[in-house]
């Protein structure tokens, strides 16, 4: 593997080409591996080749914005961006961080506060994707167990119905009986039910065992 694959990979995007040539240098002086665009939408076009850990994009650059071109990146790669501009009014802060900017960089800048501003941005990168990572394990476990909870009261609710049908009782009845079956042959009570469903299925392809099972059913019933 290329060392390079393993560092830290930093976009600028800014049609001013010396603060583009000042972030560069500064970057790279730090180890970073840097790449550079001087629109929004050559950084968009980028992040579809390129894994990018982090995004530095002007405010205003004459196609897209860096706002705009920060929200589809995050869309595309899930890369998060800090805003650099030359204006630094509440409003406009305030957007970028509406809008998910996780930084904002006034021009001109200083080296150490580029510097900065950068690892800061990774740090809280790193976080928000893991914290997002967890969201959606939690959200797919919920779903699964939710899931399965159907399927278990689907289950049980098919089989009440059979035991209606076929040992002529009230649902209360046949929900007492399958608990009692249950708690007897110390299974859950949706594994006895899907056990009952099968041999049913069974039994009707085989059409040979009906008059046994269901005297048998009405024996459970009596014990």
């Amino acid at each position: 593997m290329n060392i390079v694959d393993n560092k830290i990979k930093i976009l600028v995007a800014d049609d001013d080409l010396l603060t583009l040539e000042l972030a560069q240098r500064t970057l790279e002086e730090a180890g970073y591996v840097v790449f550079v665009t001087t629109s929004g939408e050559q950084a968009i076009e980028l992040v579809t080749t390129q894994q990018v850990d982090l995004a530095l994009l002007d405010y205003r650059m004459p196609d897209v914005s860096g706002l705009d071109a920060g929200k589809a990146i995050m869309a595309l790669a899930s890369t998060r961006f800090i805003v650099m501009s030359v204006h630094a009014d509440e409003d406009v802060v305030s957007q970028a961080g509406v809008e998910g900017a996780l930084g904002f960089l006034v021009k001109p800048f200083d080296p150490k506060e580029l510097l900065a501003q950068v690892r800061v941005g990774l740090s809280r990168a790193v976080e928000i994707n893991a914290l997002q990572s967890s969201i959606k394990d939690m959200e797919q476990g919920h779903a699964s167990a939710l899931s399965r909870a159907v399927a278990s009261a689907r289950s049980a609710s098919t089989a009440i119905g059979m035991l209606m049908e076929l040992m002529l009782i009230t649902r209360e009845e046949a929900t007492q009986f399958i608990t009692r079956e249950a708690k007897n042959q110390r299974k859950r009570m949706v594994e006895l039910a899907e056990n009952l469903i099968t041999e049913r299925e069974q039994d009707y392809r085989a059409k040979t065992r009906d008059r046994w099972w269901f005297a048998d059913l009405r024996r459970a019933k009596n014990r």
